[in-house]
């Protein structure tokens, strides 16, 4: 992981970019319009909330969400990342057993939802499966597991008034998560 928690994208994965790009910030404003619309999907997607959250829901979700900008959108990733615990190798398996236990902690209610689905955002984030992506990814499917039950969605620490303490915040409960303790991104979520 970088400093700021962001993945490095390599040449390969660059080449699949869409669109003709030569600024971050037009790259950010492409990827903003199709995250827009892959919400936009997912809401009006009976089957999506039928099946939800699956290995294949989470496939499509992805894919919608960056369809239009990255020609691997949807598919996970075979490289080595700088963040994530897991090799390209490992993410199929892992991803099938996280949905999985997301399933039987609800079905059980194993614990209180709040956690089911923070633990759930985490090991998303900690699998890591697609080339980019994944940080908007998993808060996004993460507010559809807490929908779709009847739950009250995080706030992401969107209250806050400095943004760049929010992301730093954010990374920080992040680590703390990696090393078992979820008190901290149980309490940023819901700030």
């Amino acid at each position: 992981m970088t400093d700021d928690g962001k993945t490095l994208i390599d040449l390969d994965e660059a080449h699949a970019l869409i669109p003709s790009i030569r600024y971050k910030y037009e790259l950010d404003e492409l990827e903003q319009q199709n995250i827009r619309i892959g919400i936009k999907w997912a809401h009006q997607s009976r089957k999506f909330k039928k099946d939800y959250p699956t290995e294949i829901s989470l496939k499509t979700l992805h894919k919608k969400m960056f369809e239009h900008v990255w020609e691997w959108a949807g598919t996970y990733r075979k490289t080595m990342k700088n963040i994530g615990s897991f090799g390209g190798y490992e993410v199929a398996s892992e991803m099938k057993k996280l949905c999985d236990d997301v399933q039987y902690q609800i079905s059980s209610k194993s614990m209180e939802f709040d956690e089911i689905a923070v633990r759930f955002h985490h090991r998303i984030t900690d699998v890591h499966p697609f080339p980019n992506g994944n940080g908007r990814f998993s808060r996004e499917a993460t507010d559809f597991l807490l929908l779709f039950n009847r739950h009250k969605l995080f706030t992401w620490g969107s209250r806050r008034e400095n943004q760049d303490f929010v992301r730093e915040d954010y990374i920080k409960a992040l680590r703390k998560a990696d090393l078992g303790d979820y008190s901290y991104l149980l309490s940023f979520v819901r700030e």
